[in-house]
């Protein structure tokens, strides 16, 4: 049944009602004529797509939720997340999902769809085995000997070329990651406050549960690495086959000689904890038990300043907003589709400020390149 002019007027209505302001306010605040908000409101005219788009913005509301069917059935936001039981971390990530899946569902409601992520067959064995065969997939589909050493460029690659947004965002101790599908919008979101070695591997992780279809309810556990389940395990599998490959790290390492210098190097290029070099030197069949453990140990002056160690730790509580989804909410402002709001709200700023940012430059102001005498 499709939604009367009437049942629209209505939901708007009591949206505005729930915000405790006037319409002369709201009708202010989104640049439309007081009298034109009145009609609407009567059902006597209809919205306009930008007058609904920024109406929501300015009252929290959904614009799929205000334009739905009654027999609509709502796609579910499905999340896998680990974290320590009863952490406040999940309850300010949850708050984080669901205002960028809000401006998903906005941007899909004004025709800015994503793009659907890759296909990888999922094959049959123990869950080790379909995390490794999940990630040389993903790898071919890359198509590069060398992941991005600098985690931003590997977070715009895997944005860029698999169609996975990653957001950065400083949480509560307890959650290190989680990831969220809805239709073709996924997401990893990462815990800055975790050390920059296990960001990295946490959203390999995350995308070892989207590319498994893991992400059907929330999976609660310590951290990433401690997981006792197959979807864990096969997680962690993949994680350690995307950013060490086992049969380029068996290159790399030659016959090994117990040369430390390497490692140093190696850590440099991975960006992976000296755990997950020892394990995946291990599970490579480069080294036995007792040298996997003696990595494992190591410390040495050359390892605390390996190169990449500054960049690494200018990470920690850094803030990132999806890309994907920024770019698609870029071109819905620029088509005049949605407001500024939502933007402003990904990037966590003032929506004048970037409102101003934004805009042309005025004319009578001069360009801050011209010498004036």
């Amino acid at each position: 049944m499709s939604l009367s002019t009437e049942t629209l007027a209505q939901r708007v209505r009591d949206k505005i009602d729930a915000s405790g302001r006037r319409d002369a306010d709201i009708a202010a605040a989104i640049g439309m004529d007081p009298t034109a908000l009145s009609k609407a409101l009567a059902g006597r005219r209809h919205f306009k797509p930008l007058e609904l788009a920024r109406l929501a913005d300015e009252v929290g509301a959904s614009i799929d939720l205000l334009l739905a069917d009654e027999d609509t059935e709502f796609e579910p936001v499905l999340v896998a997340a680990r974290a320590q039981h009863q952490s406040p971390a999940i309850d300010e990530a949850t708050k984080i999902v669901e205002q960028l899946v809000h401006v998903n569902r906005l941007l899909v409601d004004v025709g800015c769809k994503n793009r659907p992520t890759i296909d990888v067959a999922f094959v049959n064995g123990v869950s080790y085995e379909q995390g490794k065969s999940l990630a040389r997939q993903v790898r071919a589909e890359l198509d590069c000997e060398w992941l991005p050493e600098e985690f931003d460029s590997l977070a715009a690659m895997i944005e860029q070329r698999l169609s996975i947004d990653v957001a950065v965002a400083e949480l509560p101790p307890g959650l290190d990651g989680l990831s969220v599908v809805q239709g073709d919008f996924r997401m990893a979101l990462i815990n800055s406050n975790v050390a920059p070695t296990r960001q990295r591997f946490t959203l390999g992780h995350e995308l070892g549960h989207i590319f498994a279809g893991d992400t059907n309810n929330v999976l609660i556990d310590e951290n990433v690495v401690g997981g006792r389940n197959d979807r864990e395990r096969r997680a962690n599998a993949f994680a350690a086959e995307f950013l060490v490959p086992a049969e380029q790290l068996r290159a790399e390492m030659g016959n090994w000689k117990s040369d430390d210098s390497v490692i140093e190097k190696l850590l440099a290029r991975y960006r992976v904890s000296l755990d997950v070099l020892a394990y995946s030197a291990h599970n490579a069949g480069v080294v036995d038990a007792a040298e996997r453990d003696r990595i494992r140990k190591m410390n040495s002056p050359g390892l605390i300043a390996r190169p990449g160690r500054l960049s690494d730790l200018q990470t920690i509580n850094d803030r990132r907003a999806p890309g994907q989804l920024l770019l698609r909410a870029l071109h819905a402002y620029a088509a005049g589709k949605i407001s500024i709001r939502p933007i402003a709200g990904l990037l966590a700023t003032d929506p004048d400020i970037l409102l101003a940012q934004l805009s042309p430059a005025r004319p009578d102001i001069e360009s801050p390149d011209v010498m004036v005498p």
